[in-house]
């Protein structure tokens, strides 16, 4: 969902001036509200099944303010709301004793320099062509947990 949801952003944004102008306007007062309740779920959700943050919070910043945020500003929140959130839940894990401190090094190893260059490409890069990206990325991965035995990258 997350993935057609990045790749129908725009008509997403369109959609959402159209159809449900009133409606934002009647709920206005409960985004905070709404919004809190996201990231509530977001938490439990990565804490418990490690579901990227990213995936589904960029749906739900999507659907719960589809005008105020491009590209660039959804990914960026995105990442600084997954970042913290994270990093809890990994402490969490760390205390109890479940972490591979080995698999996490080589993870860290590649993770960091590709972080940084997908940073300096993000500036460069037009936001469709980064949407894309992130959704054929969210797309495989989502297949390769629903078709587990018969997919394999």
């Amino acid at each position: 969902m997350a993935a057609v949801a990045l790749l129908m952003h725009d008509s997403l944004r369109r959609w959402g001036l159209k159809f449900t102008a009133t409606w934002f306007a009647a709920t206005d007062r409960h985004k905070v509200l709404l919004t809190v309740l996201a990231g509530c779920l977001l938490g439990v959700g990565v804490t418990l099944t490690s579901v990227g943050a990213g995936a589904i919070g960029v749906a739900a910043l999507v659907a719960l303010y589809p005008l105020r945020l491009p590209s660039d500003r959804l990914v960026a929140t995105d990442i600084a709301h997954a970042l913290p959130i994270t990093a809890i839940a990994a402490a969490g894990h760390a205390v109890l004793g479940h972490v591979d401190l080995r698999a996490l090094s080589c993870l860290l190893v590649g993770s960091i320099p590709g972080v940084l260059l997908a940073t300096r490409a993000t500036i460069r890069i037009p936001p469709q062509v980064t949407r894309t990206f992130i959704a054929i990325m969210l797309a495989l991965v989502s297949a390769r947990l629903f078709v587990q035995p018969a997919f394999t990258f």
